[in-house]
């Protein structure tokens, strides 16, 4: 376990003819002790479902016990209660002996009469010394003090550790045995030697630290350790040459760094007992940290998913003693510890970065925040010193360093709720756990820039796309002082997203990823907003890179996934999905929906049937009723398919999700309307009009409109689209003038339509351009060139499961251009292709009945 603070540095000495500073007149023996694990304990789920309950469950059901049994111990063995910081105490003994017989005490207690926490029974730690501290302030202050601290840190769960002076002092009672540890630098104090005490015949106990003399063996063992200590006298400069170096790399040829080259973070330490300080510390701090273009901060999910393979569990509190077992076993070669303590009003946060092999620090840094208020900007003072430590050059940090109040919130509350929805979203848990989090934030903080683009994600990634949009939007506008990552990440999603400006999105994205190359995210939005436009090929490379930033992104897993469903790669998607899997990636329904329509196009209906009843009762589940209907639809069970629509929509509105729920509507009458079965589309464009205005519900009301040939609603809605939104690539390019092709086809106008779908072809994986082409040369008799649309139209079949509802009706209209050019075997092929498609489609569907006259008359 790693050598923290437990208290900071001592005030300097006073003035001797202080009044109320006096020095203990005979030698005190000096106890701390510690809870391990406190910190995961209290935030525990299992404690209640908000963070009320757990604090009520936690003070009553476990703080309690422990306050008992330590204060029993103590009236028992002579001693006083100094001081209670959290879960530590602060004991004085004047008999040595009464010292170690009530550690003792307190640690056989424990094993007899067990206190059950959610992270298993309670553990706690002790250290011993003895000396002449001075009394100042109601307390006992000094090096002895800080010694007796640091020799608790020094321990391992169950440990007592008694320094060298306080071993003479004690002697040899009866059922102690004390075994020698060795001689350790202690922080702020020096060399001390220290005793394993051993009260219940255990055997020795390995410190969390190493001493002197193994640190000593251990530099004899080879050149590649010497040369790590080398870099931490030269205080990582060489960190910061090689860092840059990879950097630019990773840019300039498309290098990713290995996990060695990366940073981690254990949990801060909350030694102050407020739990408004779980979680959000240290996501305050990674978001500081990760300003830096050069310092590849390993993500925490990453962090958990490599627990499991060390026999833990994921749900464990990233103690230091973990995060360097996850950072020896993947050959990270550094990580940081944190804590935060009170004294007084005042705070102190200390942060120590650590060689991952030899425990060595490397860094070292405090501040100090006068009251609770403050503790956020004393969190980015301490995260801007440490950069600098670790070797960020002057002009970097100056230049990409913003004060956290500031890039954030300054209400600690926000980002508290902020910090939790961040644990949530990582865990794929967007609806209703992120998203409860991130709205308490910004209704705590109306101003809170990135907890406004945060909950945009959370809704775009159930299907609230309209919902999203607002979100983006007050982002944008609440985003003139947050830091240049999070400026970037807000500009990137609003672009894409709220002004629909694709290529402004890529540039902002190709900004990002050069000035922060080691920040996954950025690479998994331009591949989002590559394929947005079908560039897929692009978008698949740029999110293979992310993943080989962190492998266990659930996000990163199933855009990969879809990518390569798009272009009909279902081994290499079935491969994505199951390493996602392996690495329990999950990101929620979205993940399961595309392994139900991964297993539809490869026709295993076991995984289909499994993956669908995972999704039974989730809050967002219409995402996957949607998933099937798309299916269905592709299958030409258009029956059943407006059922699962339908559902859909009902499944949206019980969670008050109205742009999904108008989506599902929508959805359903296009389909239908490629289908010829137009029945009632004015009244139900009206009904879904009437539920959500936003812009992904226009652009699916003027698609229906125009399939739907409704050219009253459909040239309104495109004008005011076009109006509105005059950047957006996909109504200006896509959506506008592929609905009037539509509507001109409806109007036997083919070649007005051909005019209109002039720059389609750019766009055939994300849209029906292709399809309509072919309609319109059908019409002008152009066999040649229908058969060349139709061939684009049904070239991918995951493409037009995913994104468009024109596969079977594509298949009939290639037949149909063959059978126009005298083609006869290749007709026959094409119709038989299509009755594979349809082969449990609607026995009276009219399209299959007259393909099969069409074939028969072959």
């Amino acid at each position: 376990m790693a050598d923290v603070h437990r208290f900071p540095d001592p005030l300097p000495e006073p003035e001797p003819a202080h009044p109320t500073l006096k020095l203990a007149p005979t030698p005190l023996t000096l106890v701390f002790t510690d809870m391990v694990g406190s910190s995961a304990a209290k935030r525990a789920a299992s404690l209640g479902a908000d963070a009320h309950e757990r604090d009520r469950a936690y003070l009553e059901g476990i703080q309690s016990k422990h306050l008992r049994l330590i204060r029993d111990a103590i009236a028992d063995h002579n001693g006083k209660e100094i001081m209670t910081i959290g879960d530590s105490f602060f004991l004085t003994f004047a008999d040595p002996v009464d010292a170690i017989r009530c550690a003792a005490a307190i640690q056989q207690r424990l094993r007899t009469h067990p206190i059950d926490t959610p992270s298993g029974p309670m553990q706690v730690r002790i250290g011993i010394h003895n000396g002449t501290p001075e009394y100042f302030e109601n307390s006992w202050h000094g090096t002895d003090v800080d010694t007796a601290a640091r020799a608790e840190s020094a321990g391992s769960p169950q440990q007592i550790v008694v320094t060298d002076v306080a071993r003479k002092l004690i002697g040899d009672p009866i059922g102690i045995k004390f075994r020698p540890l060795g001689t350790f630098t202690l922080k702020g104090v020096g060399e001390v030697k220290l005793w394993d005490a051993d009260y219940d015949q255990h055997g020795l106990r390995t410190p969390s630290l190493r001493s002197n003399e193994l640190k000593k063996r251990s530099r004899l063992i080879g050149v590649s350790i010497a040369s790590l200590l080398v870099l931490a006298v030269l205080g990582f400069t060489g960190f910061q040459l090689w860092q840059n170096h990879k950097a630019q790399q990773l840019v300039t040829k498309s290098v990713t760094p290995s996990a060695k080259d990366s940073i981690i973070l254990a949990d801060f330490e909350n030694k102050t007992g407020d739990p408004v300080f779980d979680t959000t510390l240290t996501q305050a701090f990674a978001i500081q940290m990760q300003q830096s273009p050069v310092l590849n901060l390993v993500s925490q999910q990453h962090i958990r998913q490599s627990m499991q393979y060390l026999g833990k569990q994921s749900t464990e509190a990233l103690t230091p003693a973990i995060v360097r077992e996850v950072a020896q076993r993947e050959g990270i070669k550094a990580y940081l510890t944190g804590n935060i303590a009170k004294f007084g009003n005042e705070y102190v946060i200390s942060v120590t970065a650590q060689n991952t092999n030899t425990g060595d620090d490397i860094a070292s840094v405090q501040a100090q925040a006068p009251d609770k208020e403050h503790v956020i900007d004393a969190i980015g003072t301490v995260a801007t010193s440490m950069r600098a430590r670790l070797g960020e050059s002057l002009s970097s940090i100056q230049k990409l360093d913003t004060p956290m109040g500031q890039a954030t919130t300054p209400s600690l509350e926000a980002f508290r709720a902020y910090a939790l929805g961040d644990v949530e979203h990582e865990k794929g848990l967007d609806i209703p756990q992120a998203e409860g989090h991130y709205r308490q934030a910004v209704e705590l903080d109306p101003n809170f820039a990135m907890a406004w683009a945060r909950l945009g994600v959370v809704y775009g990634n159930s299907g609230q796309r309209g919902r999203s949009l607002d979100c983006y939007g007050k982002a944008y506008a609440l985003s003139k002082n947050v830091s240049e990552r999070e400026r970037l990440y807000i500009q990137a999603h609003y672009f894409l997203n709220a002004i629909g400006n694709v290529q402004k999105a890529i540039d902002t994205l190709e900004l990002a990823v050069r000035t922060y190359p080691l920040d996954i995210s950025n690479w998994i939005n331009l591949g989002s907003a590559q394929s947005n436009i079908g560039l897929i090929n692009e978008a698949i490379e740029n999110t293979k890179r992310s993943l080989t930033l962190d492998p266990t992104d659930g996000v990163a897993f199933l855009n990969l996934a879809s990518m390569q469903v798009s272009i009909d790669r279902f081994s290499d998607a079935a491969q994505t999905l199951a390493e996602a899997d392996r690495q329990h990636a999950d990101s929620g329904t979205g993940s399961l929906t595309a392994v139900y329509q991964l297993a539809f196009l490869t026709g295993d209906r076991a995984a289909m049937t499994k993956a669908a009843a995972k999704v039974e009762g989730r809050v967002d589940q219409y995402q996957m009723s949607q998933g099937i209907a798309a299916t269905q639809e592709f299958a030409g069970q258009y029956r059943e398919a407006s059922q699962s629509w339908n559902l859909a929509a009902t499944q949206a509105a019980t969670q008050k999700a109205t742009d999904a729920q108008a989506s599902s509507l929508l959805l359903r009458l296009s389909g239908r309307g490629y289908a010829g079965m137009c029945e009632n589309s004015a009244r139900d464009i009206k009904a879904a009009l009437a539920l959500d205005k936003t812009k992904p519900t226009l652009i699916s009301a003027t698609i229906s409109a125009a399939i739907c040939n409704q050219p009253a609603i459909a040239l309104p809605l495109i004008e005011s689209l076009v109006k509105q939104y005059p950047e957006d690539t996909q109504i200006n390019q896509i959506v506008a003038p592929q609905a009037r092709a539509a509507l001109a086809l409806a109007a036997n106008q083919p070649q007005e339509a051909l005019t209109d779908l002039e720059g389609a072809k750019a766009f055939d994986l994300v849209s029906p351009g292709a399809y309509l082409q072919g309609l319109a040369y059908l019409d002008l008799k152009d066999s040649a060139n229908a058969i060349d649309a139709f061939q684009r139209a049904t070239k991918y079949k995951g493409a037009a499961l995913q994104t468009l509802q024109d596969y079977g009706q594509a298949q009939l209209g290639l037949a149909r251009a063959y059978a126009m050019a005298g083609s006869k075997p290749e007709a026959k092929k094409a119709y038989e292709a299509l009755f594979v498609t349809w082969k449990d489609a609607d026995a009276d569907l009219p399209q299959l009945l007259a393909a099969k006259k069409e074939y028969a008359a072959l």
